[in-house]
C-alpha cells in the first residue's frame, strides 16, 4: 500500500504533497463560468463577494498565477498579463474608468492565493474598505496600483 499525500491547503486553494495547486476557488468560479461577467481568452471577470465598492470585480488570469510577487517568475510576458488585467475599458464608461480604482493586495494580505486585480467604481462600502483599496493611502503596505505594478515590473522588481 503507497503512502498517502498529504494536501496542503492555504487561502483557498489546495496544494497537492508536491506543491502543485489542486483545487482553487478562483480556477473553479472561471471553469464554471456563471458568476463570469466577462471572459477572454487571458482574463475573468467576476463580483467580489466582499462588495467593497458600489461595483467591486476581480480581474483574474485564467491560468493558475499565485500573487503579484510571483507573476514574473510564474508568466513569459507578465507586462502583457497586467495589460490584459486591465479590463476597465472593456467593462465602463470612460467617466467611470476615470474614477475607478484598480489594485493588487501584497502577500501576506490577499485572501485568495491567485492573482487578481481589484476593480472598484463608486462610492466604498465602509471606511476599512476605502483604506483597504486606497493606493499609496495609509495602508500601502497593503496593495500595489496597477501603475506601480506596471513601473516594478519595468524596473525588474516584482
Amino acid at each position: 500500500m503507497g503512502k498517502k499525500e498529504k494536501e496542503k491547503t492555504k487561502k483557498g486553494v489546495s496544494y497537492n504533497a508536491d506543491g502543485t495547486v489542486k483545487t482553487c476557488v478562483f480556477c473553479e468560479i472561471i471553469a464554471e463560468g456563471t458568476r463570469c461577467v466577462y471572459m477572454d481568452e487571458d482574463v475573468a471577470v467576476f463580483p467580489s463577494r466582499a462588495g467593497d465598492a458600489a461595483t467591486h470585480l476581480l480581474a483574474v488570469p485564467r491560468r493558475h498565477i499565485t500573487s503579484i510577487h510571483t507573476v514574473s517568475r510564474e508568466v513569459a510576458d507578465a507586462e502583457g498579463l497586467l495589460r490584459a488585467l486591465d479590463v476597465r475599458h472593456k467593462l465602463f464608461s470612460p467617466e467611470e474608468v476615470e474614477r475607478s480604482v484598480a489594485v493588487f493586495h501584497r502577500p501576506p494580505f490577499t485572501s485568495i492565493d491567485h492573482l487578481h486585480l481589484h476593480i472598484l467604481v463608486g462610492d466604498y462600502s465602509t471606511l476599512k474598505a476605502r483604506l483597504k483599496h486606497t493606493p499609496g493611502g495609509c495602508w500601502r503596505r497593503w496593495n500595489l496600483s496597477l501603475q506601480e505594478a506596471h513601473a516594478r515590473l519595468a524596473a525588474c522588481k516584482l
